[in-house]
This record gives C-alpha cells, sequence and structure tokens, in this order.
C-alpha cells in the first residue's frame, strides 16, 4: 500500500517580491525578445493540447435505439454480468479465450477502479447507483448502524432484504421501473429490496449453489420474453470466481479452472445470443467488484501486540478494521494506540495505515456517513488483521485469498469489458482506466434514462486514449512489483 492512502496533500506556499526600475531601451528590447518567446511556447503549447485533445478525449456511447433481430423489435437493452473477484489481469491467464477475444475487439478498459472500501456489497451498490459507499449507505460487507443500532451482515437474508440497510440511495433498477423501463436482475446484493413499494419486474434472489449454467438459461430466458414483457436491463452477479479465490487463494491451480468455467458460461452465452441474432441488437457488459490478494501465515496483524482488544464493541469490515468502542474515551484509545504504534514502528516492519474516520482523505470518498466506524485500520495488501478473538497462531490463517485494500492497488483491480450497438464508438479507441461510480450513468445513458444525482466525472462517457499500444505488459507489471513486496514469485 503507497504511504499516501492515509497522508493528506499540503499546497505549497512561497513569497514573491519584486523590485521596480525603470527600464532601458535595452531592458526593453530583452522584454520584446521574451514577449516573443513566450509567444511561441505558448504556440506550441496550445498546438501540443489541440493534438492532446485529439488523442486523449471522453467518448459517449451511441443511445440505444430500437432494433430488430429478423424477427422481434427489441428496445434498448443493456445487459451487465459482475464476474465478482474477478482481477484485471486475470483475463491474460490463458483460460479465458472468449472474454479476452471481447476484450481485444471491442471496448475494454486496462482495468476498473473499485471504491474503497475494495469488498463486494460496498462497490455493487456503487455499480448499480453511481455513488460512493459514503453516499448509497452500503459502507462494507458488515457494519453497525448508531441510528438504528441493528447490525448489517451481508451473509444474513433478512438484512438483505430489510429497506432499512438499501434505502440511503436509489439502484438503477428503480430508476428504470420508474421510468417504465422493464428490469430483471439476478441475485445481484440489493435486487429484493422495495423502493417505496417498487421492485424490479423480475429479480432472483441469492442463492450459493446457482449454478453458472443457470445464470446464463436465466439471461436468456429474458430475453426470450414477448416485446411486451421484455426487459430492457438486465443485471447478473457471478460469485463463483471470489469464492474459489477466497478458498485456494489468486494462483491456485482451482482457481485457473473456475476461470475456464466462468469463462466457458461467456461463450456459451454468446452462442445463445448468435442464435437468437442478437449479436447486433443487445449490449453487453463484464464488470467486476474487486480484485484479490493472496494470504499466508507470515503476513498477519496481531491487534494483541497494538491495544486492549477488550476495548473494542464492534469491529466493522474485513480484512481492514472499523472499531467502535463502548465510549467515545475507548475510541480515542484505540486511535491513540495506533498513532503510538505507528510512530514506534522500525522501517519496514509497519504494514498497515490508520485514521479517525474524519480524518480519511477527500480521495477515498468514507467519512460522510454515521454507518462508518469513528477508527480505521487498513491493512497493507495481502496482510490480514486478527486478535486472539478470533485466530490462534496454532493454526493456519484462511481464506488464501482477500480483497478490501486499497482501492488503487494493483491486486483490487476490476474489469470492464464490453460489447454491442452502443459500444461502436469506441472501436480503435484505447479506454482508459476509471472509477466504478461511472457505470452507472453510461448504463443509463445507452438506456435513454434520466440518471439520478451520481458521483461520475464522465456523465456516461468513458475516457479514451488513441492508441495501438498493449496494456497488457504495463498491466502485468504492475502486478509482478505488487507480488515482489510481498515476496511472493
Amino acid at each position: 500500500m503507497s504511504d499516501g492512502l492515509f497522508s493528506k496533500k499540503k499546497e505549497n506556499s512561497f513569497e514573491n517580491s519584486v523590485v521596480y526600475k525603470e527600464p532601458t531601451s535595452r531592458s526593453l528590447l530583452r522584454r520584446y525578445m521574451l514577449a516573443v518567446a513566450v509567444s511561441c511556447l505558448v504556440a506550441i503549447g496550445v498546438l501540443k493540447a489541440v493534438i492532446s485533445s485529439r488523442s486523449n478525449d471522453i467518448v459517449y456511447p451511441d443511445k440505444g435505439l430500437i432494433l430488430s433481430n429478423g424477427t422481434n423489435s427489441f428496445l434498448p437493452t443493456v445487459i451487465m454480468i459482475s464476474l465478482d473477484g474477478f482481477r484485471a489481469d486475470y483475463i491474460y491467464r490463458g483460460h479465458t479465450p472468449n472474454l479476452l477475444r471481447l476484450a481485444e475487439n471491442n471496448a475494454h478498459a486496462p482495468y476498473m477502479i473499485p471504491v474503497f472500501p475494495s469488498i463486494t456489497f460496498p462497490n455493487h451498490y456503487s455499480l448499480a447507483t453511481g455513488l460512493y459507499p459514503e453516499n448509497h449507505g452500503m459502507v462494507s460487507n458488515n457494519f453497525y448502524d448508531p441510528i438504528t443500532g441493528k447490525y448489517f451482515v451481508n451473509t444474513r437474508p433478512e438484512c438483505n432484504r430489510d429497506p432499512v440497510w438499501w434505502t440511503q440511495a436509489e439502484p438503477i433498477w428503480i430508476n428504470a421501473e420508474r421510468h417504465s423501463v422493464r428490469s430483471a436482475v439476478h441475485m445481484w446484493p440489493g435486487n429484493e429490496v422495495p423502493h417505496h413499494g417498487i421492485r424490479p419486474s423480475y429479480y432472483t434472489s441469492f442463492n450459493a449453489s446457482a449454478t453458472l449454467k443457470a445464470k446464463k438459461n436465466e439471461l436468456l430466458h429474458w430475453l426470450d420474453h414477448t416485446d411486451d414483457t421484455r426487459p430492457q436491463l438486465l443485471m447478473c452477479y457471478v460469485p463463483h470466481v471470489d469464492s474459489v479465490g477466497h478458498t485456494f487463494g489468486p494462483d491456485s491451480p482451482q482457481l485457473n479452472l473456475m476461470l475456464k468455467e466462468v469463462d466457458q458460461m461467456v461463450g456459451d452465452l454468446l452462442e445463445g445470443l448468435n442464435k437468437r441474432n442478437l449479436q447486433d441488437v443487445v449490449n453487453l457488459i463484464f464488470v467486476s467488484d474487486h480484485g484479490m490478494a493472496p494470504t499466508s501465515n507470515d503476513r498477519l496483524l496481531w491487534l494483541d501486540d497494538l491495544f486492549n482488544v477488550s476495548k473494542v464493541e464492534f469491529r466493522d469490515g474485513w480484512p481492514l478494521a472499523g472499531f467502535r468502542g463502548e465510549s467515545e474515551s475507548d475510541e480515542t484509545y484505540i486511535a491513540d494506540s495506533l498513532k503510538n504504534a505507528t510512530s514506534k514502528a522500525l522501517p519496514g516492519t509497519k504494514h498497515w495505515k490508520s485514521s479517525r474516520k474524519e480524518e480519511m482523505p477527500d480521495s477515498l470518498h468514507y467519512s460522510k456517513n454515521n454507518r462508518i466506524a469513528p477508527v480505521w485500520m487498513v491493512p497493507d495488501p495481502g496482510w490480514s488483521i486478527v486478535s486472539s478473538l478470533d485466530h490462534s497462531p496454532d493454526v493456519e490463517y484462511e481464506p488464501y485469498g482477500v480483497h478490501g485494500y486499497d482501492n488503487n492497488s494493483p491486486l483490487m483491480r476490476a474489469i470492464f469489458t464490453a460489447f454491442g450497438p452502443a459500444f461502436k464508438p469506441f472501436k480503435s479507441k484505447q479506454l482508459m482506466p476509471f472509477r466504478n461510480v461511472e457505470v452507472y450513468d453510461i448504463i443509463s445513458y445507452i438506456l435513454n434514462l434520466p440518471a439520478n444525482s451520481t458521483n461520475s466525472s464522465f456523465h456516461g462517457a468513458i475516457p479514451t486514449k488513441k492508441s495501438s499500444n498493449s496494456t497488457k505488459e504495463w498491466l502485468l507489471h504492475d502486478i509482478r512489483q505488487a507480488y515482489d513486496e510481498l515476496k511472493v514469485h
């Protein structure tokens, strides 16, 4: 993790003093020559800016039109599939020929930047709302709400169906329904929750045993609906890569095998679209929520060595940790203890950053919600926070893969690949990396939906750069460097 995760940038300040003298003819000549030189430099700068503006730009997808597959007319249609835990470099391992072919011939970003924290529920709700967690309220996979006095745990079905957790923001499927655009949402976090009585036209509750084939079949089944019942917005959550990455690690044979299986699902879905003559009719977007880092017994951070863990009433998040104490004095004790440990750590021995919530950098967008814990400790990628309350030093640490680190870490990078009629403007263009809060507006733009207020910077467009250079090598270089820092080879 870079030193800048919890650092504050400061403005440079300086003083200038100028002594005024009457100009002489020689000084006037010098000034004239200087002015000419400056004018030339300005002209060159303008020319460079024009050239740059032609090579680096934001490009909008085409707005959706009514298109025919020869049998039926299709209103603008978008399918978004989230491959949970699919790290950006996985596509180059040689196990995903279908995804790689899509990436090489269509709109593909080198990577997409998840929101902080880089965990599943905050990122899926950011994809669905276009908002940072501090604004949409799904601040972690597990967290305490001091207003209601309730504790959210993402694995509890009652939490996933209770509107109290989800209605700080409106997901895109609800906005679509309010504007008479039918939606179909398969197992996406929050899809079962009614918003003022509105739900997706079709939705499937989470089922951990659902097969990849079943997911593909449901998407095609929804597309086979009649014109008056067919959804235009289809969203599907696929947890398989994440699950195997946690259980066996991101570099395991099991993970590579799962990549092959997921890619086969992608191939089967593409075949299903081709059989229906929909390859030039519907728009298909593949995203992920975050990457994955390997763990090790050699990279454990013991809270017991830093402070008295009995002072913690609630711990939010994992592998990062947000701490709440029974009292403000307990929270002050925890924050001061972490600060003292930081100052006393020898170079190369401190593998975390800590901060009070109100001191979080603005760039993290993680301070302006009362659900965010008062004190945070974020480990370096590949490191894990444990205590005597949840782990024994005599037991090998599991899981073997984790995420939730600095969202700018190469190991946390997500994917974005898209094809279809709306993405034709991106042919021969290299997409630039962008944040996942842009995705909501991209889909809204294609579907001609009035978008809610979001944290998007490009409002439906995608930053691009005209370049024939492959991004594969520098992407993999970043991954190798991250692994070198972990001493993993």
